[in-house]
């Protein structure tokens, strides 16, 4: 069983990943935009070099701090498959959630 652990921690792994990635993509994006470089390369080498890593990190440093943990199983929970008629539920809906927002968002981008 995992131990719960504080809000300071559990906030602490949710933000410092996005937060390092933010440190590092700032600087890429005015790099890579003073040189003519396409917009999505920073973002693209930010997740490799800097989020991938770094949730890595925090997910074998769980897995090593639970001491009668024998593979990652015990440090990720909810490793079940979902019955096949909950991905025939959830897919279209999730589909239509995201022409919905796209559509209601695509007049703010232009």
């Amino acid at each position: 069983m995992i131990a719960r652990h504080s809000f300071t921690r559990t906030t602490l792994a949710h933000l410092l990943p996005g937060l390092l990635a933010l440190v590092v993509y700032v600087p890429a994006a005015a790099w890579a935009n003073s040189r003519g470089l396409p917009a999505p390369l920073p973002l693209f080498l930010t997740m490799l070099v800097v989020l991938l890593p770094c949730e890595l990190g925090l997910v074998i440093h769980a897995r090593r701090a639970d001491a009668g943990s024998t593979g990652s199983r015990s440090v990720v929970p909810y490793t079940e498959r979902l019955p096949v008629i909950q991905y025939l539920a959830i897919v279209p809906l999730l589909l239509a959630w995201s022409f919905i927002c796209f559509f209601i968002l695509a007049p703010m981008a232009s």
